[in-house]
């Protein structure tokens, strides 16, 4: 489908010119251009008239020409690409200050560009600094939707709400009114016809502005990239971080409603050190950030500024989150303060301004890892506080009201930045096909959808993500990620010095796989890791409609949960808190480094684990790994214990069962805390050893009995004595040396072959009688019967041989 490759700006504050030779992106022929010119005052153009005011001679106009109170003008023209040598030039009527856009979209449909939906093209002059724009409907599926918003008023910084959809926002660098331009544009994949979102726009003063909105249709086949899925993503603003003053939601405290914030009011005093605008260091082009520059503060206090949202929001679920840098790396190496010291606190606090009800967060320092050297990332999830450095009376997480940045610097001034903030619950993936699949790339591009880089790219293959993840379950995805490396933070630790993730508990953060009909998800010969507990999950509303691979996938340390769609094959479990398969298929497994705890495992009668190894040495004396009502649902594994760790399984249903193809090795022996089985079952269990494998030891608990009964095949041959296979009648018997009881006995064994199945017990001692075959003697061989399957020969002579024993 139609999506967006690169931009290229344009801008002048300094009277502009009435013909512009604007910048163009790189571009290949059948690409197409699309120029969105904001041009301060009239442009000497009629609002509502085509090809007025702003035009582009050989482009063709999308909607009209809008002037907003002759304040802002704006216009937009496409071209279909003939080459990869395009040039743009705007004509302006009235030369004044502007700042232009060119964008290169790839896979449009090469016919018939624009979407058959009604092009919008408004005004307005309101003066609110927040607001929706205008909606459209679309009439085919796989539309680009664009949205282009001009703007009066000097670094008005525009920015949209998260996660809906991407955005670019320029302005010409003027300082006033009268010498400003600004522009941003917005785009989003609408999968199905009907009508567009509306998204909000927020900017740092209110003033006159114009909205196109326009959808572009999809070319056949064209590639659908990597994009966010609005409508399964849980995400609001929280703080833009560009403006000063009672707009959109906030208001700059003028001085701290709580004195100190550590554990219950004491601990580190605060003080207020009011926020300022940080030119052209925000998100964006243009767009300010928050600059918090407080004095040398003594290791037993910290200085920042505070907010007050004018509403109360709800982060009883998800992650407050948001970015912080340094002005320098000295700043950020040598005078912030350490973690000893404290650095840098995130503090959020419910209630009215009178209320001194919070938690407080500490999130960076100067050697923390990562600190601010670079523009790191803060995630914090306020519902609890397990981590928190300081907390005080009733803090409620679904009523925050204020939001407070502090830091701290004993040796001398320090300036750090912050932007956006945003309460993120989790961050749905959708997009990709056959040939352009979702890939280490597309997680990367969707995880900056917030202008955030919540999923960090690290290096060729890797994503470390702040946020909880789920790929699928809304709009179609193919998702193929292969020999990459998926991570999730490791919770605060300031032995590690890894502070700037707060969570709790392996519910928190995770990934989640909700793969429907028709979605492609192959997560292979990668690894999901994070050296805390985190989530790999089936979601519940996956189906086996969806095309699914985990082959090669080793995931490490996670609460596991699969569902039944599809057989899990090739997988690798390690140091896995828990595994729930119920319901479920797994073959040709790797589990390992198992908890110390009972019953991480958790199965049901349809449950089928085979052909995997399983090594349980890591479950205490007397607990085992699972419990199951008929341990047949494994078979042709290999488990692995010793004589000091636990049981692999415990039987908690009387019965006989045959266990196929399982091999126990090194466990404890029987009646130990260490034995491979756990016959808890209250009653008698036979177990029936068939298909290969060994017996296991086994332990019985109160009112139990256990019987292994390890049943092989011994196959006998009848030859002559050069080897040539006997053919005529033969007679033959096996007998138990220890009671000279019969076990097997055939009269007439005519193609000098046969199988014999037998409990073996361990080496038993038998007598095989060959007799009665024409023109050979009888024959007497002495066997120990073995512990597998085997075959043995018996060649028959002339003369009778007896082979005593």
């Amino acid at each position: 489908m139609a999506y967006i490759v690169d931009y290229a700006i344009t801008e002048n504050a300094a009277g502009g010119a009435t013909s512009v030779s604007a910048n163009v992106p790189p571009h290949e022929a059948d690409d197409y251009l699309v120029v969105f010119s904001s041009v301060n005052g009239t442009a000497g153009g009629t609002s509502g008239n085509t090809n007025s005011g702003i035009t582009v001679s050989g482009w063709t106009q999308i909607g009209t020409f809008l002037t907003a109170n002759t304040g802002i003008s704006t216009s937009v023209y496409y071209l279909k690409c003939a080459s990869s040598s395009e040039t743009c030039t705007v004509a302006i009527t009235t030369a004044d200050d502007y700042t232009i856009k060119v964008i290169c979209i790839r896979d449009a449909d090469t016919t018939n560009f624009l979407d058959s939906g009604t092009v919008i093209s408004t005004t307005n002059t309101s003066t609110a600094s927040k607001w929706s724009s205008p909606t459209m409907s679309t009439n085919q599926n796989d539309s680009l939707v664009m949205y282009c918003h001009g703007y009066d008023g000097s670094q008005p910084a525009l920015h949209t709400d998260p996660g809906t959809m991407f955005y670019i926002s320029s302005d010409s660098t003027g300082t006033t009114a009268q010498t400003s331009a600004a522009g941003a544009v917005a785009w989003y994949i609408q999968r199905t016809a009907g009508t567009t979102p509306g998204p909000s726009w927020t900017c740092s003063v209110g003033d006159d502005r114009t909205n196109h909105v326009f959808a572009i249709r999809n070319k056949s086949g064209g590639r659908i990239p990597a994009y966010i899925d609005d409508a399964n993503t849980t995400a609001a603003t929280v703080m833009m971080g560009h403006h000063f003053s009672t707009l959109n939601n906030l208001t700059f405290a003028g001085a701290l409603t709580i004195a100190n914030i550590g554990p219950s009011g004491s601990g580190k005093t605060a003080t207020l050190d009011a926020a300022a605008a940080a030119a052209d260091y925000g998100l964006n082009p243009y767009s300010s950030a928050l600059s918090s520059t407080p004095a040398a503060t003594a290791a037993t206090g910290v200085a920042g500024f505070e907010v007050t949202l004018t509403n109360t929001i709800d982060m009883s679920s998800g992650f407050l989150v948001g970015t912080i840098v340094a002005l320098n790396p000295k700043m950020a190496n040598y005078i912030h303060g350490n973690i000893t010291q404290g650095g840098t606190y995130i503090v959020l606090a419910s209630g009215t301004t009178a209320n001194t009800d919070y938690a407080s967060y500490q999130v960076a320092a100067r050697d923390s890892d990562p600190n601010t050297g670079k523009r790191m990332v803060f995630s914090v999830q306020p519902s609890q506080t397990t981590t928190a450095y300081g907390t005080n009376g009733s803090f409620s997480a679904s009523a925050v009201k204020r939001l407070m940045f502090l830091s701290n610097n004993p040796t001398a001034t320090i300036t750090l930045y912050t932007a956006e903030w945003f309460h993120v619950t989790k961050i749905a993936c959708a997009g990709g096909d056959s040939s352009n699949p979702v890939d280490t790339e597309g997680l990367a591009a969707i995880g900056s959808s917030f202008r955030i880089p919540l999923f960090e790219r690290s290096g060729a293959a890797g994503i470390l993500c702040f946020v909880p993840i789920q790929i699928g379950g809304g709009d179609a995805i193919n998702f193929q990620i292969d020999a990459g490396a998926l991570q999730f933070p490791r919770i605060y630790s300031t032995t590690k010095k890894q502070i700037n993730f707060h969570a709790n508990g392996s519910s928190a953060i995770g990934i989640s796989y909700a793969g429907k009909s028709g979605d492609v998800i192959k997560h292979t010969n990668s690894v999901v890791t994070s050296p805390s507990p985190y989530y790999w999950e089936i979601n519940s509303a996956a189906t086996s409609a969806a095309t699914w691979d985990f082959s090669g996938l080793v995931i490490v340390g996670a609460v596991v949960t699969l569902r039944n769609v599809m057989t899990f094959d090739g997988m690798s479990f390690v140091s896995c808190i828990s595994i729930t398969a119920s319901g479920c298929t797994i073959i040709n497994a790797a589990i390992s480094n198992l908890p110390a705890g009972n019953d991480t495992l958790t199965t049901n009668g349809s449950t089928v684990i085979s052909s995997s190894a399983i090594n349980v040495t890591g479950v205490t004396a007397g607990n085992r790994w699972c419990s199951v009502a008929n341990p047949t649902i494994f078979s042709g594994c290999v488990f692995t214990g010793s004589g000091s760790s636990g049981h692999a399984i415990r039987i908690t249903t009387a019965g006989t069962y045959n266990l196929s193809g399982n091999t126990f090795n090194s466990f404890g022996a029987d009646g130990s805390t260490s034995a491979a089985i756990y016959n808890d079952s209250g009653g008698s269990v036979t177990l029936n050893i068939v298909g290969g494998g060994n017996s296991p030891t086994y332990r019985n608990g109160a009112g139990a009995s256990t019987t292994v009964n390890l049943n092989v095949t011994l196959t006998i041959n009848i030859t002559d004595s050069d080897g040539t296979a006997i053919s005529q009648n033969c007679e033959v018997t096996v007998v138990k040396v220890s009671d000279e009881s019969v076990l097997f006995h055939e009269d007439n064994i005519t193609d000098g072959s046969t199988a014999y199945s037998f409990n073996s017990g361990g080496g038993t001692a038998v007598y095989i009688n060959v007799l009665n075959v024409t023109g050979y003697q009888n024959k007497t061989v002495y066997l120990n019967l073995p512990t597998s399957d085997t075959t043995t020969i018996v060649a028959l002579d002339t003369d009778r041989i007896y082979t005593n024993p």
